[in-house]
């Protein structure tokens, strides 16, 4: 009975000695991780900035409204938007909110 005493306090000894050493191993794996990790965030917020920096290059640049030309009949007399009757269009054409809008920017 004594030696299985003893045998069991040794395994226990043993048990603690083995803990210690796999608790070691995993502090050093999670540091080596930690590590890679604030790496791998660095790179990536990099990439990300010269991603987004590609992006603002390739969007166009931000122009003023096109002029509305004028049209002219055969009788000479000019028409701009503001003298265009949208009640004459045929309904296929629905120009009624372009003809808004140019109304909207010649106001601005």
């Amino acid at each position: 009975m004594m030696t299985e005493v003893t045998d069991l306090e040794a395994k226990l000894e043993r048990f603690k000695i083995d803990q210690v050493a796999i608790n070691s191993e995993a502090a050093e794996q999670r540091a080596l991780l930690q590590e890679t990790i604030e790496k791998n965030k660095f790179e990536a917020d990099r990439q990300f900035a010269e991603i987004m920096n590609a992006i603002k290059a390739l969007q166009p640049p931000t122009t003023l409204p096109a002029t509305i030309p004028r049209f002219e009949e055969k009788s000479g007399e000019s028409y701009t938007s503001s003298k265009v009757d949208i009640q004459d269009t045929p309904d296929c054409c629905n120009l009624k909110p372009h003809m808004d809008l140019t109304r909207l920017i010649a106001v601005i």
